[in-house]
C-alpha cells in the first residue's frame, strides 16, 4: 500500500469514527473507522520505512561511481601518419 493509499484509507477511517452518526444493530460504524485509522496509519508507517530502507538516507549518498577506463585497441598513442 502506498502513502496516497494509507493517508485515503485513514481519512475515510476518520469519517467512518467521527462524522457519522449511524446507529446498526449488526455492525457498529466507529468501530470500522477506528479500525480503517489503524490500518491506514500502520500502511503510512510502514511505507515510511521501507522507502528509507530502499531509498537510504540522503544525507549519506554514496559517490557516484567512476566511468570505466577505456581502453582502446590498439592503444591510445600519437596517431601514425601515411603519406
Amino acid at each position: 500500500m502506498g502513502l496516497a493509499a494509507s493517508l485515503f484509507v485513514f481519512a475515510a477511517g476518520a469519517i467512518l469514527a467521527f462524522a457519522v452518526n449511524v446507529s446498526s444493530t449488526t455492525v457498529n460504524v466507529s468501530a470500522v473507522g477506528y479500525i480503517l485509522m489503524a490500518v491506514g496509519a500502520l500502511g503510512a508507517l510502514l511505507w515510511i520505512i521501507m522507502w528509507e530502507h530502499v531509498f537510504g538516507d540522503p544525507r549519506q549518498r554514496r559517490p557516484a561511481p567512476r566511468p570505466p577506463v577505456r581502453r582502446g585497441y590498439p592503444p591510445d598513442e600519437a596517431p601514425t601518419r601515411r603519406l
